[in-house]
């Protein structure tokens, strides 16, 4: 793609993608990258002007994982992460991230925090990670399930086609599980389901 428009260069398109060039290098823990473009007018042929967009990469080092250090939460629950491997990539850590809140939800931690520090040693292309893990210090308990809004449905049925029992960790899944099974009863237009308590 040679960012062509009515017949002319678009020097801007080409900046743009060799911005997008360098953060995906970033995003694989090559901080160091250095991108240089020539553009070079090849001349006129039928009409049309042709030019050649010469790019060059130098990738310089990789970053390195150096510490990777939790702090908080549950050693149980941490141990279940796919730790990253040699390369620090930032886009790993943010996936580890996801991966943890996922994690913590599925056990009933619904309103965990996770929030992760970075610091990388240029020097030595070292990045050392800090996860820290704040949730409340019990998980969020189902106490009760209310139906409203229905008028044909008898209230039994529907408590009975859903998987959820009172005193349950409330998991995001179960949520999702149960929405789709008031779906599948094929008595309903929508399904909101909410969730209240203190």
């Amino acid at each position: 793609n040679y960012a062509l428009q009515e017949n002319h260069l678009v020097v801007s398109e080409i900046e743009e993608g060799i911005e997008r060039i360098e953060e995906a290098y970033r995003g694989k823990g090559y901080f160091e990258t250095q991108i240089e473009y020539q553009i070079e007018e090849l001349g006129k042929y039928q009409q049309q002007y042709n030019y050649a967009l010469k790019v060059d990469i130098i990738e310089g080092r990789s970053t390195k994982m150096g510490r990777l250090e939790f702090i908080g939460g549950k050693e149980e629950l941490n141990s279940l992460v796919t730790l990253p491997e040699d390369n620090y990539e930032p886009i790993r850590i943010e996936q580890l991230k996801n991966e943890l809140i996922n994690i913590y939800q599925e056990q009933g931690y619904l309103y965990v925090d996770v929030s992760v520090d970075v610091v990388v040693n240029p020097g030595d292309a070292v990045a050392d990670v800090e996860i820290e893990i704040q949730h409340l210090d019990d998980p969020v308990l189902l106490r009760n399930i209310a139906i409203r809004g229905n008028q044909r449905t008898k209230i039994a049925l529907m408590k009975d086609s859903l998987d959820l029992e009172v005193g349950q960790p409330i998991r995001p899944s179960d949520i999702k599980s149960a929405r789709q099974d008031l779906y599948e009863l094929d008595l309903f237009e929508s399904v909101n389901i909410r969730l209240y308590g203190d």
